[in-house]
Parts: C-alpha cells; sequence; structure tokens
C-alpha cells in the first residue's frame, strides 16, 4: 500500500463525515423550524381564542414546505 492510498482513504472519511455532519445539521434545523411555526401558531390560536387550531396547521405547513425547500436546494448545491 502507497502513501497515496491511506491519503486517498482519509479524504473519503473526512468527505463523508462532512456529508453527515451537513445532513444532520439540516435535519435538526428542519425539525426546530416545523416546532417553532408549531408553537407561533399555536400562541397566535390562543391569542385570538380559535376553537380551531387555524393558525398551528398554517404554520407548521408553511415552515414544512419552505424547510423541505431549503433541505433539498441545499442539498443539490452540494
Amino acid at each position: 500500500m502507497s502513501e497515496t492510498d491511506g491519503g486517498d482513504k482519509l479524504k473519503k472519511g473526512k468527505k463523508a463525515l462532512n456529508s453527515y455532519a451537513t445532513i444532520s445539521s439540516l435535519i435538526l434545523q428542519l425539525v426546530a423550524l416545523i416546532v417553532l411555526g408549531g408553537w407561533g401558531g399555536k400562541e397566535l390560536d390562543r391569542w385570538l381564542h380559535l376553537s380551531f387550531p387555524l393558525f398551528t396547521l398554517l404554520f407548521i405547513l408553511v415552515t414544512a414546505c419552505l424547510g423541505f425547500y431549503y433541505l433539498v436546494r441545499t442539498m443539490l448545491k452540494k
């Protein structure tokens, strides 16, 4: 085995680790965005005294769509 083989394996390992870190970061951001949207909608529904959780559902749907859009856009760049 030559030195270049070891260097190539190290580069592949670092690249894989960077990919996992990027994906996990994006998923965490997606979940946080959806949770914050749900919380904001719930608070708005409570403040407006709505019996049906209109803004909760709306904010969850909008933040989920935005989050997935950001996720796909970021993954296509890489």
